[in-house]
């Protein structure tokens, strides 16, 4: 009986490969390569460079979380121009997220310029709310999502993710890693685009974390100064829902012991 428990456990913390993870283990060493880098907001490529500050993670029961933080100033972002991260087809992205305060615009996760011709994909925050943006032609937004049902508060962490699935759907979902519960979810099946645009026009194709490109101005709608980020990921496929809680799950008491020996052929995301 404790050894089903302990198979069950595992299970729940297993998700698909991630095309990249950062763990922001004290760096922004990425998984597979795709190291990011920390720079200015002012920067349009990759100069001034950014000084990053980390922290000990702490308020998170996830038993994928790490042991560190990363911390942004409000004028710093993490960003590649690594044109593996431009996909155009099925694609999810998650991170883990505390905010101390929450300006009315804040770019999560992005691979997109807010311009004519120059957008992709992008994981925002609007007026506290989650939103998801989509464009196939770089030109308009044929997916604008927003989920109207929950304000985040600040001082809190959170598990944001983004799921486009071609021509299928594009859904949004909050949970909680100090719980592992589902918090709020949206979805759309409304004009979801069969790709997503690859342009690289001016620095849209670059992926960035904490903001969203704005050309030769650098990055705008930068994460605020105090937010925290524990880590985050893409994956080149659409994750089900199932996969995206399991990315928030709290191990089970009574098998947290056994977790580490029962590992399925799925990539697993414990990390302590």
């Amino acid at each position: 009986m404790i050894l089903t428990l302990a198979l069950v456990s595992s299970a729940s913390v297993c998700a698909q490969t991630p095309l990249a993870w950062w763990g922001f283990e004290g760096n922004t060493t990425g998984t597979n390569g795709y190291d990011l880098t920390p720079v200015g907001t002012s920067a349009s490529a990759f100069d001034p460079p950014a000084s990053m500050s980390y922290e000990t993670a702490s308020g998170i029961n996830a038993e994928n979380s790490g042991s560190q933080t990363i911390g942004f100033d409000g004028s710093s972002v993490l960003k590649t121009n690594d044109p593996a991260l431009r996909l155009g087809g099925s694609q999810t992205f998650w991170l883990r997220v505390n905010l101390e305060t929450m300006p009315a615009n804040i770019a999560l996760m992005t691979r997109s310029r807010a311009l004519n011709g120059s957008r992709g994909i992008s994981l925002q925050l609007v007026n506290g709310k989650a939103a998801a943006y989509v464009s196939s032609d770089g030109d308009s937004y044929e997916v604008a999502l927003t989920d109207n049902s929950y304000t985040l508060q600040t001082g809190t962490w959170y598990d944001i993710s983004l799921v486009y699935d071609a021509s299928n759907s594009v859904a949004l979902s909050i949970y909680s890693p100090e719980t592992g519960n589902l918090i709020s979810a949206a979805e759309t099946t409304s004009d979801v685009p069969a790709s997503i645009s690859t342009t690289n026009n001016i620095g849209s194709g670059y992926f960035q974390v904490g903001a969203i490109n704005n050309g030769s101005a650098g990055s705008t709608w930068a994460v605020p100064d105090g937010t925290q980020i524990e880590s985050a990921g893409v994956w080149d496929s659409a994750l089900s829902g199932t996969d995206i809680a399991r990315l928030s799950s709290i191990p089970e008491p009574a098998s947290f012991g056994l977790l580490i020996g029962v590992l399925g052929a799925a990539w697993c995301v414990r990390r302590r």
